[in-house]
Formats: C-alpha cells, structure tokens, sequence
C-alpha cells in the first residue's frame, strides 16, 4: 500500500465543491457578480494546475477581461479552497484587479483568490503578456526579417506556463494597412 494513493482515494469521485473549484465557467459567474471590474468584461477564466498542497486546494486562475476602450488585460489569480470545502464569507479588497493585494473570496465555489506573485525568475513574462509593450517588442523584433511591418494590435495569451521555468504565449496580431506590404 503506497499512502500517498491511498490519501487521494477520497478524491476518487471528487465532491461538489472540487469539482466547481475546477470549472472555469463557475468562477467567472462568481467573479462577475462579485467583482465590479469584471462585471462586464470578463471574457474567460481558464482553471490551471489544481491540486492538493498540505491541507489546501491550490489553484491557478487565468483571466482574460476588456476593458472600455478595447484594452484586454489578462491575469494570473491564486486560488486557495479549504479541503473540506468550507464556506468562505464574501469579501473582497479596495485594491483594483490584478493589482498586488487584490483578493476576492467567493462563497460559490469557496475560493480565496488573489493576485498571484510575480515570477520572479522569468522576469520578462510581464512585457510578453502586456498587448503594448508585446506589440512593441515583436515589432522590433520582426522588422529584421519583415523591413516595413507595422503590428497595429497584439493579444497575447498564456497557452502554458511552468511558473519559474517556461512559458509559451500565442499572439493574435493584426497588421497596420498602412505599412510597406513588402
């Protein structure tokens, strides 16, 4: 008998609370309704990497919201929810979203979600993942093959990250007309 296998047996047929821990769909409602921001906004919140640490469910949150003016912004939340799935008290911070000590407590699911710390060891994840200054930096950084190119727009997404080791982001860009179409 391996007790490791053993402790997760009880996760065979993971309970109510698990499972909408999980569900991507169920968190952004809860975000909508609880969170001013997103009220509108929220476009999609993908669940990444739940598991059981200690005692606790850990969780990573990407959201992806427009602001007006067409700005979208994308952020990486921390979930925390209790292994007996308690009921948290519905709370939240003046901090904006995204911001560091932004947290929000969800009563369904129940769900502590703050701002995750930034990565320290890929340090340039915040200018890949920012629309301008990726714009800006795959401009550059195409100009060499492409003389001429102008990005008019960049939305990158966050397809898989290993938080400390590697991420692949995928951009959506859009073109400038105007440019040299050479």
């Amino acid at each position: 008998m391996d007790p490791v296998v053993d402790s997760l047996a009880a996760y065979a047929t993971p309970p109510p609370w698990l499972v909408a821990a999980g569900d991507g769909n169920r968190v952004a409602d809860a975000l909508r309704r609880l969170v001013p921001e997103l009220s509108d906004g929220l476009r999609a919140c993908e669940v990444d990497d739940l598991r059981l640490k200690g005692d606790r469910w850990i969780g990573r949150y990407l959201v992806t919201a427009a602001h007006p003016g067409g700005v979208v912004q994308q952020a990486t939340l921390t979930g925390v929810l209790m292994a007996d799935g308690a009921p948290l008290d519905e709370q939240g911070t003046d901090v904006p979203f995204a911001s560091q000590g932004w947290e929000v407590a969800l009563p369904d699911p129940p769900l502590l979600l703050s701002t995750a710390a930034p990565d320290r060891k890929l340090t340039a994840l915040p200018l890949l993942i920012d629309p301008v200054s990726a714009r800006v930096w795959l401009e550059n950084a195409l100009s060499g093959a492409f003389p001429g190119i102008r990005v008019a727009s960049c939305e990158p997404v966050v397809a898989r990250y290993r938080p400390g080791q590697r991420c692949t982001v995928v951009c959506q860009l859009s073109y400038d007309a105007a440019a040299d179409p050479s």
